[in-house]
């Protein structure tokens, strides 16, 4: 039996089919270790080859001669197999291996610059080369063109703006801004300090300008008299439009003092186009002038009487404290108004209107009207008012002890022979160009016929 050396593969040829067929097959086999394979086949190959008791150790010999050591590449025709990859050497076959390139460098490949590295499957990797300019952000290029490589000022530390690139593919930050930092970056109209423009520059006619917490400009301490905001100096701004209670800054005319000294104690506040108080719809009750929302004030009763105020009696109208009217002395009834002291609408009235009580006696030129020859007495506390048509109230007496007559004569041989008595109130007639009256009113009413 021959002794086996390490290292060394004895040739028997069962053997060196094996090894051959494994390095044809293998993908990526592990380093084999020759000497434990062949010594795995010791038994095997004493039965196929003559051994000599006398043979040395390190000897070795088949029928064709000694083999020296081999390795797997050297056992087959194909080339440099895959397994040398990785060692460093760049065997046949290989662009690179690990760390040598040979010469080849990234310019080779018609990149800038950048790093070339081989690959594990020995091959060059261009993923290190780069060209600034080609629109793609590679190896060391923090940008290119506009790729940014998933950049922006937020992700540079900054609060806002825009990324950009320059031109050596380097990222140009300068259109990024960080409120606060007391520094006025692109896109920030001040930052932290008061700011270099004024109100007067922004359209404003004063005030005091400031930076805005997200560094943009204040301007609510700005002010433009006529914009409906107030502020500086401006005591008011209703915009040119009907005032609101905060275009006023919340005030009234009770807030105000008057020319003569207190407060005014009433009125309407209104705001001149410069921006400063109205007072002339204000009012000073007491004053004896009747101004403002003032009915009267003192003796200045303006020109009403008790008559323009809807007492048909007339009367004494006078001023009460609080500058409106004191209609106590006035003498009624009240027009307008049936239950302002004389109550619902008498049952002797045809209807009553506007305060009146209405006789209505409609004529018929054939038949006479059904008032001809009646007595007709106005209720007391009321003024009366006759209307007469075609031949109405012929022969009719009309009597308005305390109150107010009102006869109308409409139509063909009205009020004919009608006598009317009006008492101490006044009487007044109206007829047509028809009618042919023939109206006897005592010296109290003063009433002529028509």
């Amino acid at each position: 039996m021959w002794p086996i050396s390490p290292g060394v593969i004895t040739p028997w040829r069962p053997l060196s089919f094996a090894i051959v067929g494994i390095a044809a097959c293998s993908v990526s086999p592990e380093p084999l270790n020759f000497a434990s394979a062949t010594a795995a086949s010791a038994d095997e190959g004493a039965s196929l080859s003559g051994s000599d008791e006398n043979s040395g150790p390190g000897d070795s010999a088949t029928a064709e001669g000694p083999v020296e050591s081999t390795s797997i590449a050297d056992a087959s025709d194909d080339g440099p197999s895959a397994t040398n990859c990785g060692n460093g050497v760049i065997d046949a076959g290989e662009d690179c291996d690990g760390t040598a390139l040979g010469s080849a460098a990234c310019a080779d490949f018609g990149f800038e610059a950048g790093t070339l590295s081989c690959s594990a499957a020995c091959a060059f990797a261009t993923s290190g080369c780069f060209t600034c300019g080609d629109g793609m952000a590679s190896g060391p290029e923090a940008c290119d063109d506009a790729d940014f490589a998933g950049a922006s000022c937020m992700s540079e530390g900054f609060d806002g703006g825009s990324v950009a690139c320059n031109p050596d593919c380097t990222l140009d930050v300068s259109a990024c801004t960080r409120c606060g930092d007391g520094v006025i970056d692109r896109g920030e109209a001040c930052d932290s300090s008061t700011p270099a423009t004024s109100c007067i520059d922004e359209g404003f006619e004063g005030g005091e300008i400031a930076c805005a917490a997200d560094c943009s400009l204040d301007t609510t301490g700005c002010y433009a008299c006529g914009d409906g905001v107030v502020g500086g100096p401006e005591a008011c701004d209703c915009g040119g439009d009907g005032c609101t209670a905060p275009e006023l800054g919340g005030n009234e005319c009770t807030d105000l003092p008057s020319a003569a000294g207190p407060p005014f104690s009433g009125g309407e506040l209104g705001c001149s186009a410069g921006c400063t108080f109205d007072t002339s719809a204000c009012t000073v009750c007491g004053d004896g002038v009747a101004n403002g929302n003032e009915s009267c004030d003192g003796d200045d009763l303006g020109s009403d009487e008790c008559v323009d105020l809807g007492w048909l009696g007339g009367g004494t109208l006078s001023c009460a404290a609080g500058c409106s009217y004191d209609d106590s002395q006035c003498i009624g009834p009240l027009c307008g108004s049936a239950d302002a002291g004389v109550g619902p609408c008498p049952a002797e009235c045809s209807w009553c209107d506007d305060g009146f009580c209405v006789f209505d006696c409609p004529g018929d030129i054939v038949d006479g009207g059904p008032c001809n020859g009646l007595d007709l007495v106005c209720p007391a506390g009321w003024p009366c008012r006759l209307s007469c048509g075609e031949a109405g109230c012929n022969d009719t007496s009309f009597t308005c002890s305390d109150g107010v007559c009102e006869v109308t004569c409409t139509g063909i041989n009205a009020c004919i022979g009608t006598t009317v008595d009006c008492g101490i109130q006044s009487c007044a007639a109206t007829c047509d160009i028809f009618s042919d009256p023939q109206l006897a009113c005592n010296d109290a009413c003063e009433c002529s016929p028509c």
